[in-house]
């Protein structure tokens, strides 16, 4: 078993930008294949413009640590500024941001998640469905709109 101070340099040797994204992306797969699946056992296009809107929406959040992650190693190889000898360079700052931005999307990306897995006619327990709640009766309502208005689920 390991350490909190363990389990913690664990993380910072592994948690970079470049990771937290690479595991948001595989979430925002995994989510718009959930999502597709309750479309199609209810008879929604697929292949509408909110879909298609979303999931790009979602995989440039995903890409949000990343971006620190490449701002750190700018950064790092940047020449030091003469002109403002105080600042100093703090690799770590860039990494809690990194970790923090992560797990609050992914936190969005989780309820997201769930929600599709419940709507696709999946089980899940009843803790995580009072969790969930919020996000699931958002979908409901997003796509019982675009079926009244439109009569048909052009997004």
């Amino acid at each position: 078993m390991m350490s909190p101070s363990e389990v913690f340099e664990w993380l910072m040797s592994y948690a970079n930008g470049m990771t937290i994204s690479f595991v948001l992306a595989v979430g925002v797969f995994i989510d718009a294949l959930l999502g597709s699946s309750w479309r199609k056992a209810n008879g929604v296009r697929r292949n509408s413009r909110g879909f298609f809107n979303g999931f790009l929406k979602n995989i440039f959040l995903a890409l949000i640590p990343a971006t620190f992650w490449l701002a750190n190693i700018l950064f790092y190889y940047l020449p030091l500024d003469p002109t403002h000898p105080q600042f100093r360079y703090n690799p770590l700052m860039f990494d809690f941001i990194s970790v923090g931005t992560g797990l609050y999307i992914g936190d969005w990306l989780l309820h997201s998640i769930l929600a599709n897995w419940k709507l696709s006619g999946r089980t899940i327990g009843p803790w995580i469905e009072r969790w969930i709640q919020e996000e699931y009766d958002s979908k409901i309502e997003q796509h019982n709109l675009k079926i009244d208005k439109l009569g048909d689920t052009n997004e």
